[in-house]
């Protein structure tokens, strides 16, 4: 049976995968695991991958942003179950989409609030499908990212009254010691130069198994280092509080959905083409929230 190690440098070999950076540890710290495989980059000069490669976190930035807005729940800022109105007021005006009706959506007026909490949990229901557009597509800033119609009554918040940027530096990155994360590489260009191209499959292939391609679009996400990630999860896993208190940590941890949210998350990861995207391969049996 071929070692972990030997699974990923042949399936990056077989161009399974374009490359990856493997880093493990435990609660305590006293294990430590990390090792690169694979070139930098597939559309510039391959390089051999180094383990302070600067990757395009994607979605998880939302943990650091989930850090970030239950830190100021902490503080007294906003509460998780408060409506959300008054930081973005925008938001009150979006219908919420109820079906489709001969190929046009079909909208009604929202009643009930958008809380914090809704965002937290990714129930934001904004389906850009109803309005002709590519999950994928990208948005300018946080109103227009969201001024498409509600699938169901949920939620987008604004909480800090400053950029994310200088928030993140100042209230998750510093205290962690954590310097090669940050939205904007290219003012950096030390950091700049570890920029490893990003990759998406042929989406011409069904099932998940297209060639690996280099992407060229858009990234609205932040960008960092793995072993840089890992001090947030540690931290996180040591429950040290340097990042939000004790039982702050537990409520992130516990179910949040509704059996409603719980049913459509089934009904989406039920489907290969999509599950594929956020987790691989759903097995029937598990229930997620």
């Amino acid at each position: 049976m071929p070692s972990l190690e030997e699974s990923f440098t042949t399936a990056i070999t077989k161009g399974k995968i374009p490359r990856t950076v493997l880093i493990a540890t435990n609660k305590t710290g006293a294990f430590q695991y990390s090792k690169a495989f694979g070139p930098s980059s597939l559309h510039r000069i391959k390089n051999d991958l180094k383990l302070d490669v600067v990757f395009i976190l994607a979605s998880l930035t939302k943990l650091i942003t989930t850090i970030a807005a239950l830190q100021l729940v902490e503080r007294g800022k906003w509460t998780l179950d408060e409506n959300v109105f008054d930081i973005l007021l925008e938001l009150e005006t979006l219908p919420i989409l109820t079906h489709i009706k001969e190929g046009r959506a079909v909208l009604e007026k929202r009643e009930k609030e958008i809380t914090l909490r809704h965002l937290l949990t990714h129930s934001s229901g904004e389906y850009h499908a109803s309005i002709g557009l590519p999950p994928t597509t990208s948005f300018p800033n946080v109103v227009n990212r969201f001024g498409c119609p509600l699938l169901f009554e949920p939620s987008v918040a604004r909480i800090a009254r400053t950029s994310l940027e200088d928030y993140y530096q100042q209230n998750i990155f510093r205290p962690l010691n954590i310097t090669d994360i940050t939205f904007w590489p290219e003012r950096q260009p030390e950091l700049n130069a570890r920029l490893a191209g990003m990759t998406v499959r042929d989406s011409n292939v069904p099932d998940g198994k297209g060639k690996v391609l280099p992407y060229l679009g858009p990234n609205p996400s932040a960008y960092g280092t793995v072993p840089e990630f890992m001090k947030i999860l540690q931290s996180l896993l040591a429950d040290d509080e340097k990042l939000v208190k004790k039982e702050t940590t537990v409520e992130m941890f516990q179910p949040q959905l509704n059996r409603e949210s719980q049913r459509s998350l089934q009904e989406n990861f039920g489907d290969i083409n999509r599950s594929q995207l956020f987790i691989g391969k759903f097995p029937e049996h598990v229930q997620y929230d």
